[in-house]
């Protein structure tokens, strides 16, 4: 049983304890001008400098498959394809070749490490259903030809309300 002189001495050590750390905060100076200038410009300071921190997966059918786009610099980014049942990680596809192939096929200025692309399927392993400049495309992965398909339903009224991020 706590009786009222423990109470009170408890009380007393608490409250000596708030002074104590109440007279070690007045000890410490305040940061200078020039600390809160570089805290004020941490954002832009540190801005592009760190990639490849995130990966928010697109799981495939099946749910032992996935592909993320991760940024890898300054305005660049790479896809990569999970397969989390075998544990491998490798690259989607070959992103030269396919900027090349969507380029040709009418996509437009498509370049390699800025490639902006939605909606990644892979009905098989041989083809790649991709959605790039407002467009739906099948591609050949044998031989990266690209040829433009018709957007799902859904997946065109999508697309009308996104803008592309090249």
């Amino acid at each position: 049983m706590i009786t009222p002189r423990v109470r009170r001495h408890f009380a007393s050590f608490l409250c000596s304890g708030v002074v104590v750390l109440a007279l070690a905060g007045q000890g410490r100076a305040q940061g200078s001008r020039a600390d809160y200038e570089r805290s004020a410009n941490l954002r832009r300071t540190t801005a592009n400098t760190v990639f490849r921190d995130r990966v928010e997966p697109h799981w495939l059918p099946g749910n032992t498959r996935f592909w993320y786009d991760v940024r890898t610099g300054p305005g660049t980014r790479e896809y990569v394809l999970v397969d989390a049942k075998k544990g491998v990680r490798q690259l989607a596809f070959d992103h030269a070749r396919l900027a090349a192939a969507l380029r040709q096929a009418g996509a437009g200025d498509i370049q390699p490490g800025n490639l902006a692309l939605r909606d990644l399927e892979w009905p098989d392993a041989d083809t790649l259903l991709v959605t790039a400049a407002r467009k739906r495309w099948r591609v050949a992965l044998e031989n990266y030809a690209a040829r433009e398909v018709p957007m799902p339903p859904a997946a065109a009224h999508i697309a009308l309300l996104k803008k592309d991020s090249s």
